[in-house]
């Protein structure tokens, strides 16, 4: 079975990975209450510096408009979300889809 991810490359500004951290560590729940899943966040250690990428599981493409749209009212993302855009220098962003051999997540 296909399975669907969204996948965010995120350059953050110099020094805002805590910052970046402590905010979006609020937005999770915001997102996984709109059926998105988290199934990986990292922050590089080698390469370039201060770049984050998440990996979220998606019912599909439309899910992220939908679940970007929705959230945008929510209160964490009121409080949290709107912080974000100064800590972020270049936002890469994909959509993915499993290949056959790929082990299915739960």
């Amino acid at each position: 079975m296909t399975q669907t991810f969204f996948m965010a490359s995120l350059k953050l500004n110099y020094g805002a990975l805590n910052a970046w951290n402590d905010a979006f560590q609020h937005l999770v729940p915001v997102f996984e209450e709109l059926g998105w899943k988290l199934r990986g966040s990292y922050h590089t250690i080698v390469g370039d510096i201060f770049e984050v990428i998440n990996i979220w599981q998606i019912p599909d493409a439309n899910a992220i408009g939908e679940a970007r749209k929705a959230a945008r009212s929510h209160p964490a993302y009121l409080e949290y979300g709107t912080k974000l855009p100064a800590l972020i220098d270049r936002e890469d962003l994909a959509i993915l889809e499993s290949n056959p051999f790929s082990p299915p997540f739960d």
